[in-house]
């Protein structure tokens, strides 16, 4: 990748001066001496930054960053400009902790701003010693959204500590010269452009009012906002609020507030913002979620605060959150409102990742329908600056959730270039052992998501055709492979006993997942068996025709020795545990990977009867069925054994109860007790298109399956290019 010659330098306060949730103002003026014609800015920064150009909003930063790469972001900002003095203000947050969005190591912003002029002619406006940083301190409490999931800080905001006229601030003498270094030392020594699409901006209004009246204020119970607002009981009342736009809140007795809860009807991601004025002191709580609980808003089970808290001057503010947000439902609370408080443009500022579809689908099954549309939504949900796990609660990058998207993608969107710099970004959390970390910022290793990394890399070149990724990962491969072999148990099972790691495959393993470090489990070693199928297939691409014949070796070898190491003699079943003293347990992935992967040879097919059998009357305790992320693997051994008819019959039962809810988006859990938008749960559509159509998303084609598990008619089509 051609790197950018930078007339820049990277920007921040004085060394020794980093704090966690720092949000420093930078400011330039210049000159032009006549209108541009084109104007280029050029930006990268830790943790996120918003640019104003003239006092108008031109650009928001929101790429992802890991400790050793970044990427830095372009925008077209030619119609801010104009000919005489000009004035730049970049406002620059460092999140200063591990979150779904930024792995931060150090802070820096570097900015510069190409000006084109009609006669051919160019300056460069360039942060360096001549720009003036002014440090923040409108934002005074820390507060992360979940300790347990170790997420980013709750934005509370006080307008009251801004300068007057933020963000054009004109009284420069308040301003210090910033620390200015050409060569950053450890921050961002990989600094690249940003590969692939920006989401677009665009108003979203489509806000029905569901609930809307006064609450009693708890705020002096819970400092955190969203644990208030979920603990406040709504009294209806007509607030006047018919949907997005423009509203009065009325002046409330004290220890009340008004509240409003809206539907945008469907499941978006975005920036909530509104302007407000006309009451000093009054608070603005903004909460959102993707789904209701008995009607309302609440995190208290959950424990993910998805709500901030905004300050309000009395002045003109414009509110616009830091981060986007993933959500269906978005409720405003205003606390303090002692005298009139006007609200205008209320909206959401929709961002989300243009992907385009390349299939159809259509069935004589309405809800079948519905379930194929959910499962493409949830996928498109989870792409934005990088794959992640789900777009409410986390935005982390995990690696086998990217993997079952970008699986997703190659089938159903045009997409290719955010799914090669997933990938690339990933190599980014393998150490020097070879071992790699599955997801920043938790540092755990799940093995079968480094596998899935590796299955996601061939995926790539064979639906893209693009041989480069897998050329520039083959010393990566060829690390994590050898850190694999050296994870053995006395007969040579796979078996890693050390930590931080997770020996499980699916989320419904952790009734026996404090038996980790005492046992191999029979999924992990099934699909390591994948794993090596894998390295054996890099190897023959790169032409080490040798090192493939020993990796094959070690995968005979191994195959040779599950049945027998898992063989439970009373059930005729595989059980989980390779030792006999954990408690009994089958699982559904389990016996679908043995099919997929051969080692039972001729008694593949009686055995899954007879699992499925056994699993119809399970003993309680004893059956470990899918999620939705394990029934990808439940389908491949449907198809691997010609059970079409039971592939549709198990999306229909698994994902009609989705539909039902009134979701637009695929769950988690099939309980729907946790996110109500994991990409993951989409490889329904792989699953009818693979083995129901047979369709090859490569080529275009259009197939119609007839009388199927009491289906009519369904038909897909992969529509050409251009259409």
């Amino acid at each position: 990748m051609t790197e950018r010659n930078w007339s820049a330098k990277w920007l921040w306060q004085n060394e020794g001066q980093r704090a966690v949730n720092e949000h420093l103002l930078f400011r330039k003026d210049f000159e032009l001496g006549a209108a541009a014609t084109k104007a280029t800015l050029f930006i990268a920064v830790e943790s996120f930054a918003v640019v104003y150009l003239n006092g108008q909003r031109v650009h928001h930063t929101t790429s992802v960053s890991y400790p050793a790469q970044h990427y830095y972001e372009e925008a077209d900002i030619v119609a801010a400009l104009r000919p005489g003095r000009n004035s730049l203000a970049v406002l620059a947050r460092y999140i200063g902790v591990p979150s779904g969005a930024s792995c931060p190591q150090d802070p820096g912003l570097l900015c510069e701003l190409l000006v084109e002029q009609a006669d051919g002619s160019q300056e460069v406006i360039a942060s360096d010693e001549s720009w003036g940083v002014l440090k923040l301190d409108a934002w005074p409490q820390i507060q992360r959204r979940s300790l347990w999931f170790n997420l980013d800080l709750v934005e509370i905001m006080d307008y009251h500590r801004l300068p007057p006229d933020f963000p054009m601030v004109e009284d420069l003498s308040t301003f210090e010269t910033p620390l200015a270094l050409r060569q950053p030392g450890v921050r961002f020594p990989r600094l690249e452009r940003r590969s692939y699409a920006m989401a677009p901006l665009v108003d979203y209004r489509n806000f029905t009012v569901l609930a809307s009246g006064h609450v009693t204020d708890r705020t002096a119970e819970s400092p955190i906002p969203a644990v208030a607002v979920s603990s406040e009981e709504i009294v209806p009342a007509d607030l006047g609020i018919r949907g997005a736009g423009d509203f009065t809140i009325p002046a409330m007795p004290a220890g009340q507030a008004a509240t409003v809860l809206f539907d945008l009807g469907k499941y978006v991601k975005g920036y909530p913002a509104l302007a407000a004025e006309g009451c000093e002191g009054a608070v603005v709580d903004i909460a959102y979620h993707e789904k209701l609980v008995d009607g309302r808003f609440e995190v208290r089970d959950t424990r993910v605060y998805t709500a901030d808290r905004y300050i309000l001057s009395g002045r003109s503010e414009e509110i616009m959150s830091d981060e986007w947000k993933g959500l269906r439902y978005l409720q405003f609370t205003f606390r303090n409102v002692t005298r009139p408080l006007t609200v205008r443009n209320c909206r959401l500022v929709q961002a989300e990742y243009p992907v385009a579809a390349k299939i159809r689908f259509r069935s004589s099954d309405e809800r079948l329908e519905r379930i194929f549309e959910i499962c493409l939504n949830a996928a498109r949900m989870c792409m934005q600056d990088n794959i992640m796990d789900c777009p409410w609660r986390e935005k982390r990058q995990w690696i086998g959730d990217a993997q079952r998207i970008a699986l997703i993608s190659h089938y159903a969107f045009t997409e290719r270039d955010l799914v090669r710099a997933t990938l690339r970004q990933h190599v980014q959390l393998q150490d020097p052992s070879g071992r790699m970390w599955v997801c920043l910022p938790l540092y755990e290793e799940y093995p079968l998501q480094s596998m899935e990394w590796l299955t996601a890399v061939l995926e790539y070149e064979q639906f893209t055709g693009d041989r480069t990724l897998l050329d520039e990962v083959a010393d990566n491969v060829e690390m994590l492979h050898r850190w694999f072999l050296r994870q053995r148990d006395g007969r040579g099972l796979f078996f890693n006993p050390h930590t931080p790691i997770i020996n499980w495959m699916d989320t419904l393993y952790g009734r026996i997942i404090k038996h980790q470090f005492h046992t191999p489990y029979l999924t992990m070693n099934l699909r390591y068996l994948q794993f090596l199928d894998d390295v054996a297939m890099c190897f023959r691409r790169l032409g080490r025709k040798a090192d493939a014949r020993l990796v094959r070796a070690e995968r005979q070898r191994l195959a040779a020795i599950i049945p027998a190491a898992f063989h439970d003699e009373a059930s005729g079943l595989l059980r989980d545990c390779a030792k006999t003293d954990v408690p009994l347990t089958f699982s559904e992935m389990g016996h679908a990977l043995a099919v997929t992967t051969g080692v039972l040879g001729e008694q593949a097919a009686e055995t899954w009867e007879r699992f499925r059998a056994w699993q119809a009357n399970a003993p309680e305790g004893q059956l470990i069925p899918s999620s939705p992320f394990g029934k990808h693997v439940t389908f491949e051994a449907l198809g691997h054994l010609g059970h079409k008819e039971e592939i549709v019959r198990e999306i229909i039962s698994g994902w009609g109860p989705m539909v039902d809810a009134g979701s637009d988006t695929a769950w988690e859990g099939f309980d729907g007790r946790a996110s109500w938008c994991h990409g993951w749960a989409g490889t329904p559509v792989v699953a009818l298109m693979r083995y129901v159509f047979k369709l090859d998303p490569r080529r275009p084609g259009k197939r119609r399956v007839r009388n199927m598990a009491d289906v009519k008619w369904m038909e897909c089509e992969v529509i050409p290019p251009g259409n």
